[in-house]
């Protein structure tokens, strides 16, 4: 185990940390619940990160609880009914990867375990696909990302092959370039928009592919696709009119049978900022996207639209009024951290400071109503989230967890 390093931050940020590591004492994930972004799994990380910094025996000691009790489920006469649950053995197999990256601990399931989970992935995705579920949190997104890791093992390049067939079976095309539906969110919504967002959409498939492409698979119809893909996006960008409550350059869903400036299309241009959706995500998507494609413009449009958000501070600008890691001020801090690695521009790094700022201001409510708020006690939306990243901020070093959603 490496040595927990000597914190350089703010008192403030220590003692935040020292004290919601506390109230996480009184907090526990809902029983029966192994997943990631609302269950043990979401603890581990935490308290993986958590020992990190303090060095503290009892976190050590929750990492490896929940971690015993999550690898318990895959011999339990369970089993199967687990295995069920969206995006729960890509889930496993990401965590596992990472902690071993970050030199946390070292959990070894042999290739033959290994070599399951990816025929099991292959055909749970399979069966995404074939109903239009391009979900990263709950469909083929977040598996193709796990895929995209054991791209090494010529099975698992097969799979992925016959997984992208699949795909393009699904893909909706014209002049304005090709998109798919997310059938898992439209029949959640009750719409038929194409989704644009991260957690559930255009932009989190997007990363996906470029990731696929880095791997070394299908380069060339990946470069085709991602290329006709950014295309459409791009033709969604309108100018903000925040007299109108219309704050972003693009939307956060589009309704492919209406005309882009109809008012219903235009709503959607609202103040959403986040991980999971925003215009943060097309900035993201436009920096990776130009170093596989090499369209210099790609690079100029994200600079434009990710100074734009850096000045988007108000609540009616940002829409931001928790501190969670889903659509929260702390999700903010993780994501203009990645994005000063991807560009060094100074205001992503001036604002992240201003959005570490204000979720220290929030964290007294955020400590107070995490037992009973909405997934209050979750990674994504409850107190788990913004602790892991006020870790990172105190860590201040190059750790791999980010990349679990796709950051």
């Amino acid at each position: 185990m490496n040595a927990a390093p000597v914190l350089t931050i703010s008192p403030s940020i220590t003692d935040a940390i020292l004290s919601g590591l506390h109230s996480m004492k009184q907090l526990q994930a809902p029983e029966e619940d192994i997943t990631f972004h609302t269950g043990d799994m979401g603890y581990a990380l935490l308290y993986a990160y958590a020992h990190r910094l303090t060095g503290e025996d009892s976190h050590w000691d929750a990492l490896m609880k929940t971690l015993d009790a999550t690898l318990a489920r895959l011999q339990s006469p369970e089993l199967a009914q687990f295995l069920t649950r969206p995006g729960l053995l890509p889930n496993l197999g990401l965590l596992l990867q990472i902690l071993q990256r970050d030199d946390i601990v070292e959990v070894d399931l042999g290739e033959e375990t290994l070599a399951q989970f990816d025929d099991i992935i292959y055909n749970q995705t399979l069966g995404y696909l074939r109903v239009r579920n391009i979900d990263m949190l709950y469909g083929a997104t977040g598996a193709l990302h796990y895929l995209s890791t054991r791209a090494a093992r010529p099975q698992v390049v097969t799979y992925l092959q016959k997984l992208f067939d699949e795909l393009m079976l699904t893909k909706i095309e014209d002049e304005r370039g090709i998109r798919f539906f997310n059938s898992h969110i439209n029949f959640l919504n009750g719409n038929t928009d194409v989704n644009m967002g991260l957690a559930h959409g255009h932009c989190g498939l997007l990363l996906v592919l470029l990731q696929l492409h880095d791997a070394g698979v299908l380069q060339a119809e990946i470069s085709a696709l991602t290329s006709s893909m950014v295309d459409y996006l791009l033709g969604l960008e309108l100018p903000p009119e925040p007299e109108l409550d219309r704050v972003s350059y693009f939307p956060a869903r589009h309704q492919d049978a209406l005309p882009l400036h109809n008012a219903q299309n235009r709503q959607a241009y609202n103040n959403r900022m986040g991980w999971c959706y925003g215009d943060l995500n097309v900035v993201q998507v436009l920096y990776q996207a130009q170093r596989v494609l090499h369209r210099p413009e790609l690079t100029a449009i994200a600079d434009r639209v990710g100074a734009h958000a850096c000045g988007r501070r108000s609540l009616h600008a940002s829409g931001i009024d928790s501190a969670h890691l889903c659509h929260g001020s702390v999700s903010l801090v993780l994501y203009y951290r990645r994005l000063y690695q991807l560009r060094p521009l100074p205001c992503y790094r001036e604002a992240r400071q201003y959005w570490l700022d204000q979720t220290l201001d929030q964290l007294p409510t955020t400590f107070e109503q995490a037992p009973t708020a909405f997934k209050g006690t979750s990674l994504l939306m409850g107190l788990p989230g913004v602790l892991l990243v006020l870790i990172s901020e105190a860590l201040d070093e190059p750790l791999a967890w980010p990349e679990l959603f796709l950051l």
